[in-house]
């Protein structure tokens, strides 16, 4: 993860071929390495210097960790009393795996995390913000899988669960928001990389 970072920051490609020199592979959807290599630069850390880069990564995965369970709480106490949400967050502090700790997981648990918080609150909203909070959940979860592929579960199950609802006009709000997202972040990995090699990193993760 830290090596990614440090191409990024030194204007290399993040994705290469894996099958010829210097055969190295980066696994996982470029969201997380775009975030800490773009913060790197504007707080000047040097991308020589892989402890500085890998401390980097430590903190801003501690603040999308953060982050994460404040979510947890604001979405569980929608539905239950503050004090159970609070041990709720608090539960889904104590799940986070070493993953989380300078990886992209935690930046995927955050943004997968929002979109479900945003369902959440289009199932009461009112009227005129109930399409607003659908389509945040929308670019959350495409953007979730962006910066890991696991998050594509949630790309399954919000649709899903919009049509057990038998609401078609939010499934189809989503599906077309969602795949207009996509889009715009193929285009951005295009890019920089051929989708042939970057498939060739990602699509066995």
């Amino acid at each position: 993860m830290v090596y990614g970072v440090q191409k990024l920051m030194l204007g290399q490609p993040l994705y290469q071929d894996p099958e010829l020199p210097p055969f190295d592979i980066m696994q996982y959807t470029p969201l997380y390495y775009w975030t800490c290599a773009g913060v790197g630069k504007l707080i000047g850390v040097d991308p020589q210097e892989p402890h500085s880069v890998f401390l980097l990564s430590r903190w801003l995965s501690l603040l999308f960790n953060l982050a994460t369970v404040l979510l947890v709480y604001f979405t569980i106490a929608r539905m239950v009393r503050w004090p159970y949400a609070a041990w709720a967050a608090l539960l889904s502090f104590t799940a986070f795996s070493q993953h989380f700790f300078s990886r992209s997981d935690s930046l995927y648990a955050l943004l997968f995390m929002g979109a479900v918080h945003c369902i959440v609150r289009w199932s009461d909203a009112g009227a005129l913000r109930r399409d607003l909070w659908l389509s945040l959940s929308a670019i959350l979860a495409v953007l979730a899988f962006v910066a890991r592929q696991t998050a594509v579960l949630v790309l399954v199950l919000i649709p899903l669960h919009l049509m057990l609802l038998r609401d078609w006009r939010s499934l189809l709000r989503f599906s077309v928001i969602a795949a207009m997202v996509a889009a715009l972040s193929l285009g951005a990995i295009a890019m920089t990389t051929p989708l042939s090699i970057f498939c060739k990193n990602t699509c066995k993760a």
